[in-house]
């Protein structure tokens, strides 16, 4: 059976989807719940108007509190929190099944230790670990939903620094996160290297294949005229429209979604920076809405970040081989 280059995003994408529909439902129960008069802890307590000095046109700054009690149904958060962290555990055997490998004692291994180190920090980091935040007004543990949010900052790297540990416990703890993060991330980017290696020996053996079967067939002048398929440009630029269309939908939540109110401007360049891990951290979700909706395509636009390097290395070593 012929594995396609995209398998390996496509899977992790597919495990993701599930993601997806939680944090449409999710955000749409924040959203109503968002609206003029309600008692929302992340909504602003007000607004700053910037002047314009030097050219520089004026903005809003927003002056956000935090109270840390969700509006949101503590039930519902625990079944986001738990599909989140079954999901996410799960990628090690997923990339294994779906890149066409059999499933390793070793993958099941690191997966269930996964499972275990994410619903251990969710316990730790909702009820014993304390953190600072600009957004608090004092020290204090995570919400389920800010807990998610944070950790989707740690494992993909994204490290906004809107919530940071308070306590040498806390960051010793989270420094092994960090650990945990960089294993995860190795595995993905093992795995997508063996893709590209596999494609570009597939395409050097086939060019070899047709070659010999042209001098079978035809006149020696022929056989020298031979000139293997150029590699299709297609599944680069497909790459790219993924993830220029979950940076497309990342940008239209956090513009329009009640609270955020991000300029077109901010929401965009909001989204280049994290889907691209960069994180200044300039520009953070201020709403519970914005904080699950950023837990679940952070990972997202991440995995198709991913697809668009796995796409272009190959097209780069097959357009070597071409040239060659």
């Amino acid at each position: 059976m012929k594995i396609q280059g995209t398998s390996l995003t496509f899977a992790v994408l597919l495990s993701l989807s599930c993601w997806t529909l939680g944090a449409s439902l999710s955000t749409q129960f924040l959203m109503n719940m968002n609206q003029p008069g309600g008692d929302d802890p992340t909504l602003p307590e007000g607004k700053q108007e910037k002047t314009e000095d030097d050219g520089i046109l004026p903005f809003e700054v927003k002056k956000i509190s935090w109270s840390g009690i969700s509006n949101v149904d503590f039930h519902l958060t625990l079944v986001i929190a738990c599909v989140w962290v079954i999901a996410l555990g799960s990628t090690p055997v997923l990339v294994y099944y779906y890149g066409g490998k059999k499933v390793t004692k070793s993958a099941m291994v690191l997966s269930g230790l996964m499972w275990l180190a994410l619903f251990g920090g969710i316990y730790l980091f909702t009820n014993i670990i304390l953190f600072n935040s600009p957004h608090f007004k004092q020290v204090r543990s995570l919400t389920v939903i800010e807990c998610t949010y944070f950790m989707t900052q740690v494992i993909t790297t994204v490290g906004y620094g809107d919530i940071t540990p308070a306590k040498p416990r806390g960051q010793v703890f989270v420094g092994l996160y960090v650990c945990l993060s960089f294993f995860v991330i190795a595995l993905l980017m093992s795995e997508m290297q063996s893709v590209v290696m596999n494609k570009v020996a597939k395409y050097k053996e086939e060019m070899m294949t047709e070659s010999a079967r042209e001098r079978e067939a035809s006149s020696p002048s022929r056989a020298m005229a031979f000139k293997p398929e150029r590699p299709p440009f297609a599944p680069l630029l497909t790459s790219l429209g993924i993830f220029a269309g979950v940076a497309a939908v990342w940008a239209s939540f956090f513009h329009f979604c009640p609270g955020e109110d991000k300029t077109w401007m901010e929401a965009i360049y909001m989204s280049l920076i994290t889907l691209t891990t960069v994180g200044f951290g300039a520009i953070t979700p201020t709403t519970e809405a914005g904080m699950l909706f950023g837990a679940f395509f952070m990972f997202i636009g991440t995995t198709a970040l991913v697809n668009v390097v796995q796409n272009f290395s190959t097209y780069v070593l097959e357009m070597d081989q071409y040239e060659a």
